[in-house]
């Protein structure tokens, strides 16, 4: 939510440039282990069976948010990617 504000505000104070802005955490992390993680902090007993199917040729096995933008905003992560999917998680065992 803070880098919603944060452009929201930019937007209100400035002429707006109309960038494409990435959120996310500033340490990369592969697919696989982005869903191991969730699998871990959620306790599921889903199995996960990576590879059993074969990968496309243009699979996406890496992901990492380009947080410059927002950063040269004065914007900073306020959660780590563990941080972050706890905090989801916690809202829905409510």
């Amino acid at each position: 939510m803070h880098a919603y504000i944060t452009l929201i505000k930019y937007a209100l104070n400035n002429k707006f440039k109309c960038l494409y802005y990435e959120i996310g955490c500033s340490t990369p992390i592969t697919i696989k282990e982005f869903i191991q993680t969730i699998k871990n902090l959620s306790a599921s007993k889903t199995k996960l069976n990576f590879g059993a199917i074969p990968y496309r040729k243009d699979e996406i096995m890496y992901s990492c948010a380009s947080i410059v933008e927002l950063e040269n905003l004065g914007w900073k992560p306020q959660y780590s990617i563990k941080q972050g999917i706890q905090k989801i998680l916690n809202i829905y065992k409510k």
